[in-house]
Parts: C-alpha cells; sequence; structure tokens
C-alpha cells in the first residue's frame, strides 16, 4: 500500500471519530418517539423514555402511571366476558334459578359458582349482544371445597377475561353481575378489607363491593379489568366473598385439559321399585268412576 492510500485510510480513521466524539458531546439531538420500558399494570408504575436517532443519548424519561380504570370503563371493557346464566327446568321452558358467568375460554367455556347450578335440569347463557345459547358440556363441578362450576356453551365465540392473582388490603375493586333478575348488567365498587380470609379451606376476598341474589358467580375485578375472583355471596359481617382465583387456578387448567361430561350430568335418575306400600309416595291418585246400580 503506497503512503498515499495510507494517509488517505488515516483521515477517514480520524474523521469518523472526530464524528463520534462530536455526536455524543456536540450532537444536534433528533429525539425519538416515547419508548417504554416497563409497562404498567393495576399495582405498579411503568416507565418510558425518549433518545438522540443519532447518538442514542436518553432525552428525557416519565413514568407511566399505574392502571386505575373507572367503573364503567372497566364494564365496558369486561362486558364482553360477562353472562346471565338461566337455569332451567326438567320441561326446558320454565327457570328455576338465575346467576351470573364469564368467559374463561374463546369457544364458549365459562365460569359460575356451583351454588348457581346446582339444581338446574337444563342450562343457558344469554350474553351481552342478547344472544342466547344451550350449554352442552360440564367441564367440573366443585361444591365441596370451593363453590365453582366450569360449562361449556354449544356454537359461542367468546373473549376471555384476563386474571390477577394479587391484591392487597385497602384496594379498589368492582363487581359486576345481573342482581335480583336484572335484564342489565350491574356495576358495584368497594374495597378489598383482607385478601386472603379462610372460610372452611377455601381462600376468599373480603370485600364492600355489594352483590345480591342472581350476582352469584360473577366478576370481582381490580381497576385494571383483571379478574381477581368469582363473586359468591354475603358474609356475616355484612362484607361480601369473592372465591380468589388463586384457589382455583391449578383446578382450572387441570379442568381444561380434563374430560368433558354432557349436561345430563345434572340430570338426576333414580331407579324405584314400586309397591302397594310406597306408590302413594311417587303418584297422586284419582279415582274416578260410576256407582254399581
Amino acid at each position: 500500500m503506497n503512503k498515499t492510500k495510507k494517509i488517505l485510510i488515516l483521515i477517514i480513521i480520524l474523521a469518523i471519530n472526530l464524528s463520534l466524539v462530536a455526536c455524543n458531546t456536540s450532537c444536534e439531538h433528533v429525539e425519538s418517539n416515547w419508548i417504554v420500558d416497563e409497562e404498567p399494570n393495576a399495582y405498579v408504575d411503568g416507565f418510558k423514555h425518549t433518545e438522540c436517532v443519532n447518538c442514542g443519548e436518553v432525552i428525557q424519561t416519565e413514568i407511566i402511571p399505574k392502571f386505575k380504570y373507572s367503573l364503567s370503563t372497566a364494564k365496558s371493557l369486561l362486558q364482553k366476558s360477562i353472562v346471565k346464566v338461566y337455569c332451567l327446568d326438567y320441561e326446558k321452558e320454565n327457570i328455576i334459578s338465575q346467576g351470573t358467568g364469564f368467559f374463561i375460554t374463546s369457544t364458549g367455556t365459562f365460569i359460575t359458582n356451583a351454588h348457581v347450578v346446582k339444581d338446574a335440569y337444563y342450562i343457558r347463557i344469554k350474553t351481552y349482544l342478547g344472544t342466547i345459547y344451550d350449554v352442552t358440556y360440564l367441564i367440573k363441578f366443585n361444591d365441596i371445597s370451593s363453590d365453582y362450576a366450569i360449562l361449556k356453551a354449544n356454537g359461542c365465540i367468546s373473549t376471555p377475561v384476563k386474571f390477577a392473582e394479587y391484591c392487597e388490603i385497602g384496594d379498589t375493586v368492582y363487581a359486576y353481575g345481573f342482581p335480583n333478575d336484572s335484564v342489565i348488567l350491574k356495576a358495584t365498587e368497594g374495597k378489598v378489607i383482607d385478601d386472603d380470609t379462610k372460610i372452611d379451606s377455601q381462600s376468599i376476598i373480603e370485600n364492600t363491593a355489594k352483590i345480591d341474589h342472581g350476582s352469584s358467580g360473577g366478576i370481582l375485578a381490580n381497576t385494571n379489568g383483571e379478574v381477581l375472583g368469582i363473586t359468591t355471596g354475603q358474609l356475616d359481617n355484612n362484607n361480601y366473598a369473592a372465591i380468589k382465583y388463586s384457589d382455583f387456578k391449578n383446578e382450572l387448567k387441570k379442568a381444561l385439559i380434563g374430560t368433558k361430561e354432557p349436561i345430563e350430568w345434572f340430570h338426576t335418575k333414580q331407579k324405584v321399585y314400586l309397591s302397594s306400600y310406597n306408590f302413594e309416595d311417587y303418584f297422586d291418585v284419582i279415582v274416578i268412576g260410576n256407582a254399581i246400580t
């Protein structure tokens, strides 16, 4: 390599080094769009920053406040996932009880309280659009250690909820359901009193978000619109209970990959041997006849 070429290469290298130094010290910054370093959630703030697109120097940083959806905003997000549950008699015509449930998959699988569907012969659900679906499968029924049932509606495309495992005492919570046979989804706001109350072996969230008959099986959500648990009833101290997601999440995963029973599981069958001694226990007998003359 001749001397002229060597000098030219040295000049180029020197120019590059000088340009890098200049960029780091006296760059005319061109600011980037915001870059998110950490997403916020219901409990923790997030962070974002901008930087120079030329030299990469951080120009400004900001906190992204943790989410706090209002009661109505969270309702608008969650209503697609919440259903009204109708329990029908053996004729599939008369409603014997009603409750609330919410989707946990995109294919019509939903969860509710076991006590909502316990005495059902047939079950239907109505979505926020007013569409009614027949429930065809029972996936899980647990009324012993935890009050929940998992079922599947036929031909239903659905929006599943997002769950959250943790909450803290004093957190704001929202309850959503169909109390007192309401045809409109109702929402109430409250506070967490205890994030891990034990009733027998069941873990519940004790809170002040009011629910009533028909709300059972509904959603207790945080201000991020995530489901903390299943609203289930009123406590003796007039606070309200929701089954914690963490109490049934492992069973939930097992249930979703397990076997499915047809809804006829609810159809009680009993073999009875009739005789003259017990006939009247099962039939009302009215004899109509003519007098013999």
